[in-house]
Order: structure tokens, then sequence, then C-alpha cells
């Protein structure tokens, strides 16, 4: 059973696109004025800065994906971890560049070199589909997960529920369960429709099953130290 919510950089973007979240302030101008500064004199976090404001709509602009590709490019050149990320995401989704999985898995792999963590998220997808590797997904899923990243807990429970790169175990996917209801975006973006699902999961569990998955659910929380609720 696969309940699909993972929310992706493009995320609520399409549905706005062209769109300014809101008018532009002082205080945007300003920013923005600053980071494009740094930007124009090749500082690549600024670089990288400049590419996520156009790619989230960020201090009054509109979204524009091909001008955030180009910051991006730019940033990733020189080494960016996180613009290496935000530009194999273009390359993956196809938005402000040609859809190339190769590349993106590329860029993934750089960033995720660099223990930039939602790059490890990232390659446990790809891997989902092609070429499909059940046992990276799995790894790279869970470096994610082991460093709190919200997101990879309800895949990790889809590869032990369905079995997929790991041993088929009930217990240890409603752990993962258990964790993403805690701590991801599941059940504050689909209430409805990850209730139901969650009551789907007890239903296929005795209580001691339940039980056990909880504890994992505490030790884990204890070791890992979870204080926030999302990544």
């Amino acid at each position: 059973m696969k309940f699909q919510i993972s929310i992706s950089i493009i995320g609520l973007a399409f549905l706005s696109f062209g769109q300014p979240l809101s008018a532009q302030t002082a205080v945007d101008t300003n920013k923005l004025a600053e980071i494009r500064a740094k930007a124009t004199t090749g500082d690549s976090q600024a670089q990288c800065d400049l590419g996520s404001a156009y790619a989230f709509g960020r201090f009054g602009l509109n979204y524009d994906w091909t001008n955030a590709m180009v910051w991006f490019q730019k940033s990733a050149a020189q080494n960016n971890a996180e613009a290496q990320c935000r530009l194999g995401t273009g390359y993956d989704f196809g938005v402000g560049l040609s859809r190339d999985l190769a590349e993106a898995v590329k860029l993934y792999q750089k960033s995720a070199d660099q223990n930039f963590v939602e790059a490890y998220w990232r390659l446990g997808c790809c891997y989902q589909w092609a070429p499909r590797d059940d046992v990276k997904s799995v790894k790279y899923f869970r470096q994610a997960a082991e460093q709190n990243y919200s997101p990879a807990y309800q895949d990790l429970g889809d590869c032990y529920y369905h079995g997929r790169g790991v041993d088929k175990d009930l217990v240890e996917a409603y752990k993962w369960y258990l964790l993403a209801d805690r701590f991801s975006h599941s059940r504050d973006h689909y209430p409805g429709e990850w209730s139901d699902f969650m009551k789907s999961q007890r239903a296929a569990l005795s209580s001691e099953q339940i039980a056990e998955a909880s504890r994992r659910v505490n030790e884990w929380s204890v070791q890992h130290i979870l204080t926030t609720k999302k990544p």
C-alpha cells in the first residue's frame, strides 16, 4: 500500500506560477538587492539564494524557474551543495531545464557527497524509478532519516511494508509511519487521507506489534533527539 504525499521542491509553486506570493516590501527590495550584488560578484551562496528567491517566489519576486536554474548553475559550478541539489531537481522534474534524469542523479550525488541531507532523500526517490535499485533507494532514505529528514520516514515505511530493498517487516514499517505521523508534513497537508491510512495500518497489526513499533519509535526518538516537528 502506498500513500504518496511527498512534497518536492516544486511544491505549491506551479499552482500560481508567474504570480508573486505578496507585494514586494522595502525590506524585500533591500534584501534582494544585497543578495543580487553578492551573486553578481561570484558569491556562491548568494547565487544559490538568488536562485531560491526565483524558485520559491521570495522577496516579492514572481516564480521564475528559468532564472532560478541559471543562478543554481552558477552556484553549483562552485561546488555549492545546496545549489547542486536544487539544480538536480530542475533536471529531475524538467523545470527551467530539459528533463535529464541521469544528470539529476549525478548532481544529487555530488550534493550528497557533501552531506546535504535533502540530496540523500532525492537519490532514494530516483532509485525507486529508473534506474531502479531498491537497495540503493533504502540506503539513501536511511541516510536522510538518520539526519532527521522527515520526508524519508514515510518512504522507509513503504520500503519495509512492500519488502523493497529490505525484508518485509510490517512492525518496522509501522514504526516509520508513526515517525512520519509525528514529524513530517503528512498529517498537516492530508489530514483525512493520512488518518485513514494510519487506521488501516493499525488494523493490520496485533496489539503486541503496535506496542513494539511504538517502543522502536521511542528508542529512535531518544537516539536522534527529535525535538522539532519538521526538517
